[in-house]
């Protein structure tokens, strides 16, 4: 068994952290949990023993949603999306030395295209499973959680609960959206008997 330390985002159908909510965290099991409010956002940051991550966010997530006060797991952190200046300070380089390596002009070439763009398409993010795992096969850069698959648990959980929250929606673009997709591109899931398709 070993102790990992992590931070789920949560949603909470309450406007505060009463002490009968935090009971019943506390009742559910998250005894291990800091749970707490920063800048409008809700937290459970976790130090949690299991046999490996996965196990360990997982468990921590039933944890908190099965308390029963309306509480969503959205997130997992430390994220998994990072900038140049992350992979930087992650990597022991500087941020122009990351420059090099992402254009080519150093390293080995290859490196992970930016997972998406924000601010008008300036400013580029990454996945740090993918980064990680570039440095760990081209320069035997040794992942600062020891292993790639830190990350990749991160990233898989994070799309996992995107994914729940956007099949959840039954607004109907979401519906229109999801029904479109899944015609064109596949999928398989079948909307709820009743739910209107065309909008």
């Amino acid at each position: 068994m070993e102790l990992f330390e992590f931070t789920l985002i949560l949603e909470l159908e309450a406007d505060e952290l009463s002490e009968e909510l935090l009971e019943a965290f506390y009742e559910s099991g998250a005894a291990d949990a800091t749970i707490g409010r920063s800048s409008g956002v809700f937290f459970a940051g976790f130090v949690r023993e299991a046999e490996d991550l996965l196990d360990a966010v997982i468990s921590a997530i039933q944890t908190i949603e099965g308390a029963g006060v309306g509480a969503t797991v959205v997130r997992v952190e430390p994220d998994d999306l990072v900038t140049i200046a992350d992979i930087a300070r992650r990597t022991g380089r500087t941020n122009e030395s990351i420059r090099l390596l992402i254009h080519g002009d150093r390293g080995p070439g290859g490196f992970p295209a930016p997972s998406t763009r924000i601010g008008s398409g300036r400013s580029r993010v990454w996945r740090w499973a993918d980064v990680a795992e570039w440095f760990a096969r081209y320069e035997k850069h040794p992942d600062l959680r020891g292993t790639t698959s830190y990350w990749s648990v991160i990233s898989l959980t994070n799309d996992f609960l995107r994914q729940r929250a956007f099949l959840s929606k039954t607004d109907p673009a979401s519906v229109r959206v999801r029904h479109e997709l899944e015609r064109a591109i596949g999928g398989g899931r079948e909307e709820p008997a009743g739910v209107d398709t065309h909008v």
